[in-house]
């Protein structure tokens, strides 16, 4: 029997992402800063990005995989105290190595709340499972508006060492999500999955759903590493730059929470195709037009494209039911991690042709991802897994 859905409870987890996503995403607005600290080139900034990624998304499959059937939640405020001390902490690296040790570490805390935090979520969701996934997701990607606003001005006055200002917040909600008793196990019924590997045919349908979603989002994750820089390139402050990326990543969020809601409502594969369309023409044309139709058109190109992603969670838990965490980890963390190498790419690409160039050329990505997205299984069309059950149906 379908359960109620329970808003307070996922209220307070997205609670929670809202402040791990916050500062998992403090590194990108500041790595001029961090290039200028250490002289790095557009290659080494992003190797660090991706080496952040693969501890943050690479691992959540992992984790996923550790905490299918695991019926408590202690590690969700757990893992919002760790991300809050350790990012908070990057200003204090007194290498490279360092500086890639601590937000690697942190990242590691991104990883276990992300999949496990998404599968709390489904469990008190109800027959709402696409608005209340996109609410988790808009969360965190609200928090991610942040860094650049905050963390921006604070390093242009005060260095980077300022940065441990941010980690009184995330402490504090920490504890307030286990007073509000988030750690305490789910009722019966509640049980996130098995911890069973999923047939090979599952799995093959995870990846294939995993790289479509993930080159996707590589296309805009490039521009969330190197946004700054790019206005920098383009003749404006870094002041500037963060505020464009702060709107740039406050449109995504709006996205996520628009595609939750028409997931519920619509064709989910050809959604995808054409959100992957729309956004692909936004963001190329961004480079053929000057000024305020830049950031404008960059804009509403990650809104359209970010709205995938509480598609893709609903459909990877659709195919995977009785894997969910293990699907909301192969979805959130390889697709991101994915995503994530985008930045790398583009980082080596910007060496050689330029930034602006570079990013163009990352756009291909998205021609890509829609090829793989035509081919994806026909369940992917709805919320009806191949047993037949809707997902969460007992």
């Amino acid at each position: 029997m379908q359960q109620e859905t329970r808003w307070g409870r996922i209220a307070t987890v997205t609670a929670g992402h809202f402040f791990v996503d916050f500062y998992a995403t403090v590194l990108p607005p500041v790595l001029p800063f961090v290039a200028r600290e250490f002289g790095l080139s557009m290659s080494m900034t992003g190797v660090l990005v991706t080496v952040v990624s693969i501890f943050s998304s690479w691992s959540q499959p992992v984790f996923g995989y550790l905490l299918d059937g695991y019926r408590r939640f202690w590690p969700l405020p757990v893992a919002v105290m760790w991300v809050a001390i350790l990012a908070s902490s990057l200003g204090l690296a007194g290498s490279y190595w360092a500086l890639a040790a601590i937000v690697s570490l942190a990242g590691v805390g991104s990883a276990v709340y992300h999949p496990l935090g998404s599968v709390a979520v489904a469990a008190n969701s109800g027959r709402r499972k696409g608005t209340a996934m996109s609410m988790y997701i808009t969360g965190g990607t609200i928090g991610a508006t942040l860094p650049p606003l905050l963390a921006v001005p604070l390093v242009a006055a005060y260095g980077l060492k300022a940065l441990l200002v941010l980690a009184p917040p995330g402490i504090i909600v920490s504890l307030l999500m286990v007073l509000l008793g988030v750690h305490r196990a789910p009722a019966a019924g509640e049980s996130s999955g098995s911890r069973e590997l999923p047939r090979l045919r599952d799995m093959a349908r995870l990846l294939h759903l995993s790289l479509a979603l993930g080159l996707r989002l590589g296309a805009t994750w490039s521009y969330n590493t190197f946004m700054v820089m790019y206005f920098l390139h383009l003749g404006y402050s870094e002041i500037y730059g963060g505020r464009v990326l702060s709107a740039y990543i406050l449109a995504g969020s709006l996205g996520v929470l628009l595609g939750g809601i028409a997931s519920d409502r619509t064709d989910r594969r050809r959604y995808l195709m054409a959100t992957c369309v729309l956004g692909g023409l936004c963001l190329l044309g961004s480079f053929y037009v000057g000024g305020l139709l830049v950031p404008l058109l960059l804009i509403l190109g990650n809104a359209f494209i970010s709205s995938s992603t509480p598609i893709g969670v609903v459909i990877g838990q659709s195919l995977v039911p009785s894997n969910a965490t293990m699907a909301s980890g192969v979805m959130l963390g390889m697709s991101f991690g994915i995503a994530g190498l985008g930045s790398a790419l583009t980082g080596v690409l910007a060496d050689i042709m330029g930034l602006p160039r570079a990013l163009e050329v990352n756009l291909l990505l998205l021609v890509v991802s829609l090829a793989l997205t035509y081919f994806l299984p026909s369940e992917a069309s709805s919320d009806v897994p191949a047993s037949g059950k809707a997902v969460g149906e007992n």
